[in-house]
Formats: structure tokens, C-alpha cells, sequence
């Protein structure tokens, strides 16, 4: 239809789904695009991490806030700069459970921005190898699922392309996980045991790290830097103290100062964490 529009999209979305239609995904991996210099990076030049911060979140915002006025919910998955994506005014970032990175971590980091920022967060579990049967198994699925629901998750999503059978990614294994998952959640909660966030680390504002290795980039545009090795020992030494329990957030006080009430311990980036 030549003339079709974002009020039809919306329209027709509403009839189809009724109830069900939540919002919209819209930008899939920003964060992600950016630590990697992915073909969608929204900055590719600046001189200090608040440039490319202020630049990174004020470009993302004209997409995300365009779509709001259209929608309820605007949603994406990624992999890194979950932070940056909520203050980009994003309602929700689906973290993408991926290969063998901590989930703990993963988290720590998403969790940490949603409830900084007053919003909904979730997971996908995405890719466990590069190669088929590129999923992790049903065992594995259910233990994702289940850690990310104790967490406090509002959403997990599984990632099912590409199309090696007439589901995806997906076989039996997964779905009889995925109806133990539903099915429990349902007639036995007591078996999922709360993981509250209790604990926040702090780190630097507009530190874009990556926080996949003690190298990775910052913003993918500089290399890791003297603070980069300390903040990523920092992290698994309270990942392994507090498991699930850690946020991290970021030191903008305008943004944390209400939720810093809700965590028993803060450690900050500049002390000693042993």
C-alpha cells in the first residue's frame, strides 16, 4: 500500500494482537553496533568519552522518542551500553544472553540501567555457537530463564534464527523446556528463589566499556584504558561475592540518587574492593 504509515502499522497491530501488542522493537543492537563499529554505530568520531556519550544519547533519543509518540513501549536487544540505551528513552533493553558470557554480569549491568532509569528490562537468550545447533540446550534454557525470572526479569525472549528446522533454532529439548519453565512459574513459584539487586557498583559516568574482557573497547572508539583492568576485576570479585544480587550503574547522581536507598552496600570504582 503506497500510502501505508505508521498509524496504519499501529492500527493493524492493535486488531491483530489486541491486548497482546506491547510496542515496538525498533534499532536492534545499538550498543552493540557501537562497541563493534557495526554498520548502524551512531558515533564515529569524538575526543573524550562525554563527547561520544552526549552524542551517542542525544542521536538514539530522536529515533526512541520519535517511535513513543506512536507507541506505548519501544523495545531492543543488546550486548553492551545498556545504560546508554535507557537514557536514550528506551522503555526496555532485552540483554542478550550470549556464547559463555557471565549472565551474572550481564544483569548486573541491564538491571542496574532499568531500575536507575525507572524502567521494565529483559533477556534474549541469543546465540550460545557461531554454528549449528547455535542455541545452548533445553537444560541450559531453562537454567537462563529461570535465573533471569528470579532476577526480577519482565520479559525473556529466546532468539530462534536461522531457520535450520520448521522452528528456527528451536527443538523438542526447548520446547519442553520452555512449557517446565511456563508450567512453574505458574503452579510451583516457590522453586525460583529471589535474586534481588542488594548491592551497586558504581563506576564512572559516560564510561562506555564493554565489559566483555578486561580489553575491550570503550564507546569502540578508544582503547581500554588504566581504569579498564581494575573495573573488570572490581566486577568479579562482587559477581562472585554477591552473584546476582550486584547492579552496576553509573555516577550520575541525578539519576541514581532515588534508588541508592534501595541497596545495603555501594562500592565505588575509586576504592579498594577486596
Amino acid at each position: 500500500m503506497y500510502n501505508y504509515s505508521i498509524f496504519n502499522w499501529i492500527a493493524d497491530a492493535r486488531q491483530k494482537y489486541g491486548d497482546q501488542f506491547l510496542g515496538i522493537y525498533r534499532w536492534d543492537e545499538p550498543g552493540g553496533n557501537q562497541l563493534d563499529k557495526g554498520q548502524f554505530m551512531l558515533v564515529d568520531n569524538a575526543s573524550s568519552y562525554a563527547e561520544v556519550a552526549e552524542s551517542y544519547v542525544g542521536g538514539l533519543s530522536i529515533i526512541v522518542e520519535y517511535y513513543l509518540n506512536y507507541t506505548p513501549k519501544i523495545f531492543t536487544a543488546d550486548y553492551g551500553l545498556y545504560w546508554f540505551d535507557y537514557n536514550s528513552s528506551y522503555s526496555t533493553v532485552f540483554a542478550e544472553f550470549v556464547g559463555n558470557q557471565s549472565r551474572q554480569r550481564i544483569i548486573a549491568l541491564d538491571r542496574g540501567a532499568a531500575q536507575s532509569f525507572n524502567e521494565d528490562w529483559g533477556v534474549i537468550v541469543n546465540w550460545k555457537y557461531d554454528q549449528p545447533p547455535y542455541l545452548e540446550s533445553g537444560d541450559e534454557l531453562y537454567c537462563d530463564l529461570s535465573l533471569a525470572y528470579s532476577a526480577g526479569a519482565t520479559y525473556a525472549v529466546v532468539f530462534s534464527y536461522p531457520n535450520i528446522s520448521n522452528y528456527g533454532t528451536l527443538t523438542e529439548e526447548h520446547f519442553e523446556a520452555l512449557k517446565e519453565f511456563w508450567n512453574n512459574i505458574h503452579t510451583n513459584p516457590g522453586s525460583f528463589v529471589s535474586s534481588n539487586a542488594e548491592v551497586a557498583y558504581v563506576i564512572p559516568k559516560d564510561y562506555g566499556f564493554g565489559f566483555r574482557n578486561p580489553n575491550d573497547t570503550i564507546w569502540g572508539l578508544f582503547p581500554a584504558d588504566a581504569l579498564s583492568p581494575k573495573i573488570w576485576d572490581d566486577t568479579n570479585i562482587l559477581l562472585a561475592k554477591y552473584y546476582s544480587h550486584l547492579n552496576i550503574i553509573y555516577d550520575e547522581p541525578e539519576v541514581i540518587a532515588p534508588t541508592l536507598k534501595n541497596y545495603t552496600s555501594i562500592f565505588y570504582w575509586n576504592q579498594t574492593i577486596t
